[in-house]
C-alpha cells in the first residue's frame, strides 16, 4: 500500500514526495498527468490536519492569482488547482 495520496479522480499518479513542510501544512509531489503523460507538480496544502491551520489559506489563493497572470521561464507555470478533503492542490509545470 502507497502512502502517496490518490489523485487517479483528479487525474495524477503520484510518482514521488519532493518536498514536506508539514507545519506550513504543505507536501509537493511529482505526478504524472494520466491524460497527457505530462510529469508536474503538485503542491498539496493540507490545511484541516493536525498541526497546521487555515491561516495560510488566503496567502495561498493570492499565490494563485498571481502565478495565473506570470509568464517567465525561471517560474513554473500554474496549470490548475483542486479541492481536496482537508484543503486544495495546486499543479504547476515541472
Amino acid at each position: 500500500m502507497s502512502s502517496y495520496p490518490d489523485f487517479q479522480e483528479q487525474g495524477y499518479q503520484v510518482i514521488r514526495e519532493l518536498r514536506c513542510n508539514r507545519e506550513g501544512g504543505r507536501i509537493t509531489w511529482l505526478a504524472t498527468n494520466i491524460n497527457t503523460e505530462q510529469q508536474e507538480v503538485i503542491k498539496q496544502f493540507c490545511f484541516a490536519q493536525a498541526g497546521s491551520n487555515w491561516s495560510g489559506s488566503k496567502a495561498h489563493a493570492r499565490e494563485i492569482q498571481v502565478l495565473k497572470r506570470l509568464d517567465h521561464p525561471g517560474i513554473p507555470s500554474y496549470l490548475h488547482s483542486f479541492s481536496t478533503s482537508d484543503g486544495f492542490c495546486l499543479v504547476q509545470s515541472y
